[in-house]
């Protein structure tokens, strides 16, 4: 009988995600070898955080592509490698806005490149529309596409292209209310042709990455929700970056204002937007950081209605799978609703029947019947492979299964697989 279990379990592409490796190495200009790093972040894991099974990182291109085609690969390897001696494997965003500085590298802005863009108090607003911008783009999703679609050990691209920390947004700037009014003020026309850019860096991104999943930040409404509409026609999922706002602002909150209009009017742009999470990652992240929660706002994690629970059930009502936690203090109250959301969330695959053969003779067929479930409520969105292995105390021989365990959404699956034993293998158990 399917039994979820008391275990949290701790694997790549759902639960917790360990943020920058809390900025203690793989961050510029501070860089550790994968041997130095795992201790680091190990050493300084915060109180009651659970282990993470993705690291999440987001760079500046600036950091990226220092000079025209030498992109850093290194760098981006490296934290492939830490993150794997921690566990994990890496998602990952490449931002073109640095709040205070320049996002895009200095060779962009000079000849024979010279984009243009904006300053506002510092910070530099590339035109996303300008020709050149796009190419260099395109050719820099193509470039990491080619080395990173498809590995193992990469779970998701985070489509930062634009925005205030790549978040599709103007937070960073002052007097300027969304994205659309930064290069078009003179009306609807303007907007399309703005809109046909976003459009194209995210093509970019889609078109380079067309095996590993990615992710497009929500949009509640107008312009801005058509490139969210966009990117999720391409096959993209979709994240939030306030999950659990119940009262940071003063204008409203986003888990009772913002995130609702998204879900409406996403659905009625596109009534199958619900079923998203059956073919794309939704992933969440947090708003402030947990301590935050219980320090400022006095949350409570006992209160069934209150709003600790309630951040949590929707993270499973949406089919959330990785869930960035800021990577910092959780209360100790918090801990029994947060492991009962962690046994929960994303994938949970339970082996509940295993039948075969009790002898089977060298070169004969041999075959697996069982049953599964899917005891969370996404299925993994990364294919992995269903893998046998016999072995003796001289030999091992596996058998790889031709399932797509993709398509494993919450609830009952049957496999049959048959194989032919080798006729070399010994006698024995």
């Amino acid at each position: 009988t399917s039994n979820v279990g008391a275990e949290v379990h701790r694997d790549p592409g759902m639960g917790f995600a360990d943020f920058h490796f809390g900025w203690w190495c793989n961050l510029p200009p501070i860089t550790f070898t994968p041997e130095q790093c795992a201790p680091r972040v190990e050493a300084n894991w915060p109180e009651n955080y659970p282990d993470a099974g993705t690291a999440y990182f987001r760079w500046s291109w600036r950091d990226i592509e220092p000079v025209r085609g030498e992109i850093d690969f290194a760098l981006i390897d490296a934290t492939i490698r830490s993150a794997n001696v921690l566990g994990e494997t890496l998602g990952f965003r490449i931002m073109t806005i640095a709040e205070g500085g320049r996002g895009v590298p200095d060779w962009l802005l000079e000849a024979p490149y010279d984009v243009p863009g904006l300053d506002f108090d510092g910070t530099f607003w590339p035109d996303c529309r300008d020709a050149t911008f796009q190419a260099e783009h395109r050719r820099l999703y193509a470039a990491l596409g080619a080395r990173y679609d498809g590995h193992p050990a990469v779970d998701h691209l985070d489509i930062g292209s634009v925005g205030c920390w790549g978040e599709w947004n103007t937070a960073c700037l002052s007097g300027v209310e969304g994205l659309f009014e930064v290069f078009s003020p003179a009306g609807d026309a303007d907007r399309e042709v703005t809109l046909a850019a976003y459009e194209e860096l995210i093509d970019a991104v889609v078109d380079a990455f067309p095996t590993t999943p990615t992710v497009m930040l929500g949009q509640s409404s107008g312009w801005e929700l058509r490139a969210m509409m966009h990117a999720l026609s391409r096959g993209t999922g979709w994240r939030v970056d306030c999950w659990g706002d119940w009262g940071f602002w003063t204008w409203g909150t986003h888990m009772e204002d913002l995130y609702p209009a998204m879900l409406a009017n996403a659905t009625a742009a596109d009534p199958t937007f619900p079923d998203t999470w059956r073919r794309a990652p939704i992933q969440l992240e947090i708003c402030g950081t947990v301590a935050q929660w219980q320090d400022e706002f006095g949350w409570t994690a006992t209160a069934p209605a209150g709003e600790v629970h309630r951040t949590f059930q929707w993270a499973l009502d949406q089919h959330a799978s990785v869930l960035n936690g800021k990577f910092g203090r959780i209360p100790a109250d918090y801990v029994p609703a947060m492991n009962d959301l962690l046994r929960r969330n994303g994938y949970r695959f339970v082996v509940d029947v295993f039948n075969h053969a009790g002898t089977v003779r060298p070169g004969d067929p041999l075959t697996f019947a069982s049953r599964w479930s899917n005891l969370g409520v996404a299925p993994a969105y990364n294919p992995r492979a269903l893998t046998y292995r016999l072995r003796s105390a001289a030999r091992e021989v596996r058998f790889t299964s031709g399932e797509d365990i993709t398509t494993w959404l919450p609830g009952e699956h049957r496999v049959r697989d048959s194989f032919a034993l080798p006729a070399d293998v010994e006698p024995g158990v």
